[in-house]
């Protein structure tokens, strides 16, 4: 006959070593869904191509910090993940759809019980808005090599800049623009970024031998754009007024009026009109 309290230890040793479940109740289940998504809303780049989709969520395997990558294996644009979730008890998940691991569709985040079945959902893309400055995307000269430049209360003087070239293109975002300028007497580059929020452009900019601006501006519907520019080497406290106005597609005006501190136009003035190389 074996003792009670032999019988006592056997079972309180099983149940440390996990061989024997205490709780008679407890369950674990391994929920399967099936998570599909199309993204043919994302016109632009979703058919015929391969993108970088990602499904996040709060409940694990899922999780905000890192995503599972979703595979498109008709090239339809519907991506799908089969993911497997250890459960206890019915829980809510709450997941978001990505591109790029970083662009999260628009809106809250989705939610449904895990016990529901696999979801079928469109991917809520929110169109970002195209680069303010794309009109200036190109290779320019100065129309007919001619340059104003002097003092507006005096007059001012026409001269030729033969060999006078931008060349703007589009950084690898889509609100900035890089000019790099070539000329005999003023090589030298310029920076633009636009802040999305608050609708500003952060102008930095460098001339030979040396002659560096910076600061801010606007830009409007038609793609005009104003800036407030300080420049080393000029006055102190005094700034310039930069006016990119657009003639047509391929033509537009430059201006630069100098301010003095009290903000009245001291007269310094340069400018031109720049045509578009198409060839």
């Amino acid at each position: 006959m074996i003792p009670p309290n032999f019988i006592t230890a056997l079972s309180l040793y099983l149940s440390l070593s996990g061989l024997l479940i205490s709780n008679p109740g407890f369950s674990q289940n391994v929920e399967q869904i099936t998570f599909t998504v199309d993204v043919n809303s994302v016109v632009s780049i979703a058919q015929d191509s391969i993108l970088n989709v990602q499904i996040r969520g709060s409940v694990a395997p899922l999780s905000w910090a890192k995503g599972i990558k979703m595979t498109d294996a008709d090239n339809d644009g519907i991506y799908s993940a089969t993911i497997d979730f250890p459960l206890t008890q019915p829980t809510d998940l709450y997941y978001k759809y990505t591109l790029d691991e970083i662009d999260f569709e628009a809106g809250d985040a989705r939610q449904i019980k895990i016990e529901t079945g696999s979801p079928l959902d469109t991917f809520r893309y929110e169109k970002r808005p195209e680069n303010p400055f794309k009109k200036f995307i190109g290779r320019w000269t100065l129309k007919d090599n001619l340059w104003e430049q002097g003092n507006t209360n005096q007059g001012l003087e026409c001269i030729k800049i033969p060999d006078h070239y931008s060349i703007c293109e589009e950084l690898n975002t889509q609100n900035s623009l890089l000019w790099k300028v070539e000329a005999p007497s003023a090589r030298g580059h310029i920076l633009w970024v636009y802040n999305t929020e608050t609708q500003e452009i952060h102008h930095s900019s460098s001339f030979f031998p040396a002659r560096s601006g910076v600061g801010t501006g606007k830009v409007n519907e038609d793609g005009d754009v104003t800036l407030k520019i300080t420049f080393e080497g000029e006055a102190k406290n005094t700034y310039r007024q930069y006016e990119y106005r657009w003639v047509s597609e391929d033509e537009y005006t430059l201006r630069s009026i100098q301010y003095d501190n009290q903000d009245k136009p001291t007269g310094n003035y340069y400018g031109g009109t720049f045509v578009r190389i198409t060839q």
